[in-house]
C-alpha cells in the first residue's frame, strides 16, 4: 500500500502489462482512482477486470497511443469524465494550454 494516494487521480502509461500494470494496481488497491492507458482497447479492458478483482475500487480504462498529438488530451478528458477530474476545479485548464508551453 502507498500512503497518500487515496482519493487522489493517476494516469498511467503503458499499464495494460509489466510495470505499468503493477504500478496502476498498487495505485488503485491502494485508494487512488486510476486511468488504465494502454493502445489496445482488449488489454486495457483485461487489465481494468485484473486490477478491480484484485480490489482496485476505482478504475477505469482508455486506450491511446501517447505517438498520436490527440491521445493525451483525450485521456485527460476521458479521466476527468470517469472520475471527474475538474468537477472542483474553479479554472478549468485543459491539456492544451499546458502543451504549447515554452
Amino acid at each position: 500500500m502507498i500512503a497518500g494516494v487515496d482519493g487522489r487521480i493517476a494516469i498511467v502509461g503503458g499499464s495494460s502489462s509489466g510495470l505499468g500494470y503493477a504500478v496502476a494496481e498498487l495505485l488503485a488497491r491502494s485508494g487512488a482512482k486510476v486511468m488504465v492507458v494502454s493502445r489496445s482497447e482488449e488489454r486495457v479492458a483485461k487489465a481494468v477486470k485484473n486490477i478491480r478483482s484484485a480490489g482496485g475500487a476505482s478504475v477505469e480504462g482508455c486506450a491511446a497511443d501517447f505517438t498520436d498529438e490527440g491521445a493525451p488530451a483525450a485521456v485527460v478528458a476521458a479521466t476527468s469524465e470517469h472520475h471527474h477530474l475538474f468537477a472542483k476545479c474553479p479554472h478549468r485548464t485543459t491539456y492544451q494550454q499546458f502543451h504549447h508551453l515554452p
